[in-house]
């Protein structure tokens, strides 16, 4: 998936922010991955979808020094034979 970067996201090596990618289970919102915030424009990480045909839902946490952002847009995505799951690109 594709995301935009925070609005806090800075080029600053003393900062130590990063962005968790959840997808919305039966169970409620599971972590799928963490990545480093390093002032990029947007950011691609492979996730995985819980079922092969089916949407699925993701969202994007970013986790900056001024505080614990959720994303306003969580986006859509659906893989076929364990393909890389196809969604559009989110805010965060």
């Amino acid at each position: 998936m594709t995301f935009n970067k925070s609005f806090y996201d800075q080029d600053d090596a003393t900062r130590n922010e990063f962005y968790t990618v959840e997808r919305y289970d039966d169970a409620g919102w599971v972590s799928l991955n963490s990545i480093s915030a390093y002032n990029q424009d947007t950011y691609t990480t492979e996730v995985s979808t819980q079922f092969d045909g089916s949407e699925t839902e993701f969202r994007v946490i970013a986790t900056m020094d001024e505080g614990i952002f959720i994303s306003t847009e969580n986006g859509f995505g659906i893989s076929f034979d364990n393909d890389l799951a196809v969604l559009g690109c989110m805010d965060t």
